[in-house]
């Protein structure tokens, strides 16, 4: 009993210290920020609309189980009616217990039709149009792989792609600045939906020339499009994230790459 009383002291000891020293340095760390512009960024994502094509890996492996599957399963329904119909036929021949003149569709004709459908079935197109024209201002292409939206803003001394992005404002939380800027940045008939209130990734970088402020911290936060277009006036592309990496300056796309992931 004592040894557990010791070790649960020393174990509050340790949560306490551990609670004074996060205190400390937020309070440090606000301290900070007033020396740091503050910006809110969303990463939009369009989602996958179609599956992507599979490799030659899945095509193998897919057909190792359609083939184990083939073997070790048990008969299925159209299976049992098909042995039933085999059944019925052989007894008419011996006009045992026959159906008289009852005409019944049978597993085959059930077969034959399913093959007329299958023949007839002409699947939709998996490019579209803006993919013949390459059209980067659009997300109705590369339907089976996520696009990000990219636009040029200021990083730094020069204008660069990057995710939306725009300052905080006093009295804003940091997921009221990236809703508000996005609209601002892209228009009010994009439907999106952020993906929870805390940032997703943190960029930092500093200034030329450094005076009071010495540069700025950017807060990520995720949203997945709905629908709608872009309907301002402003430099963007969709692009996918395979090719994001020449287009971004490289520290950060190394915090991008961190919380993108491209499936």
């Amino acid at each position: 009993m004592a040894l557990y009383l010791i070790h649960r002291t020393a174990r509050l000891k340790s949560i306490v210290s551990h609670a004074i020293q996060v205190q400390q340095n937020f309070s440090l760390s606000s301290k900070n920020h007033q020396n740091y512009d503050i910006f809110a960024s969303v990463c939009l994502q369009r989602q996958r609309v179609l599956t992507s094509e599979k490799t030659p890996l899945e095509i193998e492996f897919s057909n190792f189980l359609q083939d184990l599957e083939t073997k070790q399963s048990v008969y299925n329904d159209h299976e049992l009616r098909h042995f039933e119909d085999l059944r019925v036929a052989e007894q008419r021949k011996l006009d045992i217990d026959a159906d008289g003149d009852i005409i019944r569709e049978t597993a085959l004709d059930l077969e034959d039709s399913w093959d007329t459908e299958y023949q007839n079935f002409k699947p939709a197109p998996r490019t579209t149009e803006d993919d013949e024209n390459k059209n980067l201002k659009s997300h109705n292409r590369e339907l089976d792989s996520k696009l990000l939206l990219l636009t040029k803003s200021k990083l730094g001394d020069a204008e660069r792609w990057v995710l939306p992005m725009g300052k905080w404002i006093k009295g804003e939380s940091l997921r009221q600045t990236a809703e508000r800027i996005l609209a601002e940045q892209t228009g009010s008939s994009l439907n999106v939906q952020f993906l929870g209130n805390a940032p997703c990734g943190f960029y930092k970088y500093e200034y030329p020339s450094k005076e009071q402020t010495i540069g700025a911290k950017i807060f990520f936060f995720k949203a997945d499009l709905k629908d709608g277009q872009i309907t301002k006036n402003i430099n963007f592309q969709w692009i996918k994230k395979q090719d994001i990496k020449p287009l971004l300056p490289p520290r950060y796309f190394k915090v991008v790459d961190r919380f993108v992931l491209d499936f």
